[in-house]
């Protein structure tokens, strides 16, 4: 995995200050990018994963829903008209 653009930003930033801030400021702060490059390798939101087949069969029962809805439409405009 490529490290992300602002991440790298940051890093370069660090590395360009170095010799303004302590040896150990700068250690904490390399050590806090380095967990922020971890997570963002590997967010705790898991990615929603989709069964193919679930999701035809969902479809189908949509579309089928929708023509019993069209036909009810149908007998209502038919039954009111009388």
């Amino acid at each position: 995995m490529t490290v992300d653009e602002d991440l790298h930003t940051i890093m370069s930033t660090v590395d360009d200050t170095r010799e303004h801030i302590s040896e150990g400021q700068y250690l904490r702060t390399c050590e806090a990018i380095c967990r922020i490059h971890v997570k963002l390798k590997s967010p705790k939101l898991p990615l929603p994963s989709f069964d193919v087949r679930h999701t035809v069969k969902c479809l189908y029962m949509f579309s089928y829903a929708v023509s019993v809805i069209k036909i009810v439409e149908k007998v209502v405009k038919i039954v009111s008209k009388r």
